[in-house]
């Protein structure tokens, strides 16, 4: 599992996107994130993450989408919160 160390912005829906390509990154997004989330899906096209959010910490896993006529190249995935534990103690 990669961890991203940025701190994104996650849709009402979850969705997480990234795009790397852009003049200027928006804030919370780090370039090492984008290196690492580059080498991660060479070889397997996509890779679990952990990150940061404005909602606290999410997981997922994020796809990287090769650009098109009209878009750009991206990391795009759908995001979710972590299981709560519950203390079972008696």
């Amino acid at each position: 599992m990669l961890v991203l160390n940025g701190k994104y912005h996650v849709q009402p829906n979850k969705k997480l996107t990234i795009l790397p390509e852009v003049k200027i990154l928006p804030k919370g997004t780090l370039q090492s994130d984008i290196n690492a989330l580059s080498a991660e899906c060479v070889a397997n096209g996509q890779t679990a993450v952990q990150v940061m959010t404005q909602h606290g910490l999410m997981y997922g896993t994020l796809v990287e989408k090769k650009p098109l006529q009209l878009r750009l190249w991206q990391f795009e995935g759908h995001l979710f919160f972590p299981e709560k534990i519950q203390n079972l103690s008696t």
